[in-house]
Order: structure tokens, then sequence, then C-alpha cells
């Protein structure tokens, strides 16, 4: 209640009393006017006039602006003037039954303004919340999402993992199939080499009668190597026999038959051996090719297992931060949830009050009424 009221209600009651007891017999009147008032109330409905004007006097005291003295001294004589039949109060007593009338529809206003605030703070509340349990849903759905993707980029990266590996194991036997093939043109190189350098060096020196008896001598231990490689056993047997005699022993026309054979089966050799030089290094290209295929294979497999790994971890990442994002959307739901419990709360207190004040209300109109009965 604003402070000019607040003084002007101190004044009407404060006039009313000196008004109601005179200054003289003040002490003396006070307990003869509650009699008397008790007097014009019938015994057998004393108690309940007595139980609703304390009702009206404590809603007095919870009167929001009202100052306490005001409200104490009008609950003091709210009892003698709604006892007076209604034409036979005099006016300050008429004032008195205003002033509380107007206090607790006042009241009344203000519990269901509290009514009407909670209401619209609570419904407020509803709809926030129902927004955040829509955000709460589509972070739920959009988690669902990007764990099928990141189960799809797991599922992407495993394939690849068996792609890579196989690629791997391709190249790893496409190089071994080329060194072999390459160990087999060294093969051929070195017996070309030995069938060449023996021609060279034992079987036209020995024709010649140039050949040096270490040298023969060398030459007929070598003989066991170029028996393996011909596979011609009786020759090389035989040419070793030559060889080990030397040049500066007599040569027989058996000596001379076995050289020539000799010289006949490197030749053939030598032939067969040019033939698989070049059938080897042919197979060397193609496998180096098959090397460079399997090997650029391997390349691309390897991209798409890295790129595979770097979506899985980007999955990864967008599942953990949409997590985080759930979380928080659930807290604030959560929140929101024991925000909208107090504002629910808050209405039941204020629709408490207001129902409090309505039934005071009713106790004060039928106060009025009872005292207008009185007066017809």
């Amino acid at each position: 209640m604003p402070a000019k009221a607040a003084k002007r209600a101190h004044a009407v009651a404060l006039e009313a009393v000196n008004c109601t007891l005179p200054q003289r017999a003040k002490a003396a009147r006070k307990q003869s006017d509650t009699r008397a008032c008790q007097g014009n109330i019938p015994p057998s409905v004393n108690s309940g006039l007595e139980s609703k004007l304390a009702t009206v006097t404590e809603a007095l005291g919870q009167v929001p602006g009202l100052p306490p003295f005001v409200s104490s001294m009008l609950g003091c004589m709210i009892p003698k003037s709604l006892g007076e039949p209604q034409d036979a109060r005099h006016k300050h007593q008429h004032r008195v039954v205003d002033m509380v009338d107007l206090s607790l529809k006042r009241a009344e206003a203000m519990r269901q303004t509290e009514v009407e605030d909670a209401q619209k703070g609570l419904d407020a509340g509803t709809l926030e919340l129902e927004t955040l349990k829509n955000r709460m849903s589509t972070e739920e759905a959009t988690l669902a999402e990007k764990q099928e993707v990141h189960l799809e980029t797991m599922a992407k990266m495993a394939k690849d993992n068996v792609s890579l590996r196989d690629s791997e194991t391709a190249l790893l036997k496409a190089k071994d199939d080329l060194r072999k093939v390459e160990l087999k043109v060294n093969e051929h190189l070195q017996n070309q080499s030995l069938l060449s350098r023996t021609l060279e060096f034992a079987v036209a020196p020995w024709k010649t009668g140039t050949l040096e008896p270490s040298s023969a001598l060398e030459w007929s231990k070598q003989m066991l190597g170029l028996q393996e490689r011909l596979k011609a056993d009786s020759v090389v047997v035989a040419a070793k026999s030559v060889l080990a005699k030397g040049a500066a022993g007599a040569q027989t026309g058996f000596d001379a038959i076995v050289m020539d054979e000799l010289e006949t089966r490197i030749g053939q050799e030598l032939r067969s051996i040019e033939s698989d030089i070049c059938s080897a290094k042919e197979a060397s290209q193609e496998q180096a090719a098959v090397v460079e295929a399997a090997d650029a294979e391997c390349g691309h497999s390897r991209g798409e297992h890295r790129t595979s790994s770097e979506l899985v971890a980007a999955a990864q990442a967008c599942v953990e931060a949409t997590t985080m994002k759930l979380a928080a959307a659930q807290q604030v739901v959560k929140e929101s949830s024991a925000e909208l419990s107090l504002k629910l709360g808050a209405l039941k207190v204020a629709q408490g009050n207001l129902a409090s004040f309505l039934r005071t209300c009713k106790v004060f109109d039928e106060l009025q009424k009872r005292a207008a009965q009185e007066t017809a």
C-alpha cells in the first residue's frame, strides 16, 4: 500500500478509535463495547462469528503492502464495526469496513495477478522445455546418423585393409618372381661366359699348341663345373684327361676328336644359352611390368586406406562432438525440467494463496450480508 494511503488509514483508524471510545472512559469502555458487540450476536452463532472475524483479521495481516500497525488497528476495529447494524454505524465505522473491503479486494487482485504470472511462467517454461526436448531429439537423430556413417567408414576401412594386404602380397610375389627371373638371366650369362672362356682360353690354345701347362691344369680342374652345365659326362671327362696332359704332351688323333667334339658341344650350348638369355630377358621385362603394375596398385590401395583412415577419424570426431552436444542438451533439459517443477510449485502456492483470500472475501461478504440483514 502506498505511504500516503497508509498514513490516511492510520489517521482514520485513530479517529475511529477516538470517536468510538471517549477519552475519559476509553479503557473502561473497551471491554463493555466488546461485550455489547457480542451481545448483538445470538449465542448459537457467537463462536462461528468469532471464527469468521478471526479469519478476516488474520487475512488483513497477509495483505501485501499494508503496514502491520494499520492491519492491526483494522483488525481491532472490524469486529465492532461489523457488529453494528449497517444503518447504525457512524461514518468512521463505515470507512473501516470499506477499507477492509478494499484491502481484501486489492489483495485478491494481487493474488490473482500472482496466479496469472505464475501460469504464464509455467506456460513459457513448458514451451521452452518442449523446444529443448525437440532439440535433444534432433541431436539424438544426428548422433544416430553420425554413428551410422562411422560404422560405414569402419567397414570401408576394413575392406581397404584387406585390399591393401592383398596388394602388398601381390607386390612381394611379383618382386620375388622378378628376382628369380633375373637370377635365371644371370645364371645364363655366367654359363655363357664360362663356355666362351673355355673356347677362347682352353680349346683354341690347345689346338694351336699355345696352351700353357699351368693353364691346361687349371682348365682340367674346371671341367667338373663344365660337366654339370653341359650334362655331357663322357666328352667332358675325356677333355679333362686331354687337358691334363697339356700342350707339351703328344697329341693323338683321339685327343683331337675329343677337343673337336667339346668345341661342337660348347657351340651348341652357347646357341641354346643365347636363346635362353633372350627368353629370360623378355620374361624379366614382362615381370618388371607386373611389378610396376603391382606397385601402382599397392600405391592406390595405400591411398584408399589412408583416405579411409582419415574418414574414420573424422567420423569418430563427429560422433564425439555430437555426443557432447547431446549430453549438453540432456543437461539443459534436466535443468529446465527442474525449473519447470519449481514454477509449477510456485503456481500451486499462488493458487493456494488466491483460494485462501477468496474464502476470506467470501467470509467478509457473509459478515456484511449479516449486518445488512440485521438492518433490515
